[in-house]
């Protein structure tokens, strides 16, 4: 379909050349307050067990926000013997609107 937008991706080199420990400082504050008020909703994790590992699974949407967020995260210690990470997350921001997944953060 033309004008259609595509979903972007950002990987998380992107997040840590654009954000620094200081800029979240303040946002997280707020989100910690708003969820101490009531104004965030979430779901119950979903946790299933891998051969190797874990995963979860988690969503929230503050409320008023123009977007909601599902983040998957697979824990697997093997990895290690693997020279690779033992953890790995995606995180997927929806259109609060129309659930349209808009961003895609993930390694």
């Amino acid at each position: 379909m033309s004008g259609e937008r595509r979903m972007r991706i950002v990987t998380s080199d992107d997040v840590a050349g654009a954000v620094g420990l200081a800029d979240l400082v303040e946002p997280v504050a707020r989100a910690l307050a708003a969820y101490s008020r009531g104004q965030v909703r979430t779901a119950p994790m979903m946790l299933f067990d891998l051969p190797d590992g874990e995963v979860h699974v988690k969503a929230a949407v503050l409320d008023g926000a123009p977007s909601w967020s599902v983040k998957v995260s697979a824990s697997v210690p093997g990895n290690a013997g693997r020279a690779l990470p033992a953890a790995h997350s995606t995180v997927t921001l929806f259109d609060a609107t129309t659930g349209r997944p808009e961003v895609l953060i993930g390694p």
